[in-house]
């Protein structure tokens, strides 16, 4: 009897692939929540997206008006401290003239003021109101002799 076989010989047969995982369908109500979950997060999204490029764009206009209003202030803060310096040059200077005036009064006329002269503790002046006196002070280890003048 002749060998008959049914289907195809051994060295015919195809490889068996590994069986793949099925893909899970959704149902029809993960479907809709899945839609309704993305409905209500993109105007959520949307704000985000558009806040964020106002406030970006707001950044820009606070940062300009500080940096305006600094210069504005340290202006400002200049202009009164030029003026403060100029009252006090002008103090000065009408100071110097008065002194200036005085000594060139006395240098004209010295006997004008008066002729004073400074006593010793030793002497006595003629009018004790108007002449200056010259004292020691006792010697202190602590300070240095230095002359007072009353």
């Amino acid at each position: 009897m002749a060998d008959v076989k049914s289907g195809p010989a051994m060295t015919d047969v195809t490889p068996v692939l590994p069986p793949q995982p099925m893909t899970k369908r959704w149902s029809i109500k993960t479907k809709f929540l899945v839609a309704l979950l993305v409905l209500s997060l993109l105007p959520l999204i949307l704000f985000v997206a558009i806040g964020r490029s106002e406030l970006m764009s707001l950044q820009e206009d606070v940062k300009a008006a500080l940096m305006r209003n600094g210069r504005e202030d340290i202006g400002r803060l200049v202009g009164n401290q030029a003026t403060i310096a100029t009252a006090m040059r002008e103090k000065v200077e009408v100071e110097t003239r008065m002194a200036a005036s005085f000594a060139e009064a006395l240098l004209r006329d010295p006997a004008a003021f008066g002729h004073t002269r400074s006593y010793s503790a030793s002497e006595k002046p003629e009018d004790i109101a108007t002449a200056s006196k010259l004292f020691w002070r006792p010697a202190s280890p602590w300070l240095p002799p230095n002359p007072y003048w009353t």
